[in-house]
Parts: structure tokens; C-alpha cells; sequence
């Protein structure tokens, strides 16, 4: 097996170990301090960000429901990259299949639902990140 092989399959391995560590230390001293979202701040709107952390540590925990409720964009970004690692794993093998659409539509359809979403969460009080 090659070295490039083995790196690609050591991917998930070392994703999960960084994650955990980035996850204990961030949430040990960073996330402790409170620090409160300058734009939700200032505008008192919610931010595409708000609740991300919040998302993060209940998809850690497997809590997938509360994660689409404080953020939904970090399970639409883990989905993502576990099909672009797939695709890596085919295109390693040489096997002609696509998962995810070559098109720019694709992004441009995600982008468009996400902004959508983060317009009409300052107006319904249930999706708020509270």
C-alpha cells in the first residue's frame, strides 16, 4: 500500500483525534470566557455563526436534532465532507463514480438555502440559537 493511500485512509483518524483534542481545550478555556457574537450584539440579529459552537458540541455528542437546532450548518458541512472523502476513496481507486455534483449549482443552491435560512431565523423565535 502506498503512503498516499495510507494517509488518505488515516484521514477520519486523525479528524476525530483533532477534533476531540480542539473540542476539550476550546470548550475548557475559550468556550468558558462567554464571549458574546459582536454582530448579534450590535444589530441584535443573529449572525450565520451563532450557535455554531453550541451546534459543535451536540454533534460531538451524537445529539444531531439539538445540532440542527442551534446551527444547522455544521451537519450540512460534516455530510459534505464525509461525501468529499468518499469521492477522495474512488478517485484513490481509480473508480469512475461521482457522489457529490461536479456543477457549481449545487453550491450555489446550498448557499442559497443557508442564506434563506439565516433571513427568516431572526423572525421566527423557534429557530433562534437560544
Amino acid at each position: 500500500m502506498s503512503k498516499k493511500r495510507i494517509f488518505i485512509y488515516s484521514i477520519p483518524f486523525i479528524f476525530i483525534i483533532s477534533a476531540y483534542a480542539l473540542k476539550f481545550f476550546y470548550m475548557k478555556y475559550i468556550a468558558s470566557l462567554n464571549i458574546p457574537c459582536f454582530v448579534h450584539l450590535i444589530t441584535g440579529y443573529w449572525c450565520p455563526g451563532c450557535g455554531g459552537t453550541r451546534s459543535m458540541n451536540e454533534l460531538s455528542k451524537g445529539h444531531i436534532i439539538k445540532s440542527l437546532h442551534y446551527n444547522p450548518i455544521s451537519v450540512v458541512l460534516l455530510i459534505n465532507f464525509i461525501l468529499m472523502y468518499i469521492q477522495l476513496i474512488f478517485n484513490t481507486h481509480n473508480i469512475k463514480k461521482r457522489v457529490l455534483p461536479e456543477n457549481d449549482m449545487y453550491i450555489v443552491i446550498l448557499v442559497i438555502a443557508m442564506l434563506f435560512y439565516y433571513l427568516i431565523r431572526n423572525f421566527i423565535p423557534f429557530l433562534q440559537p437560544l
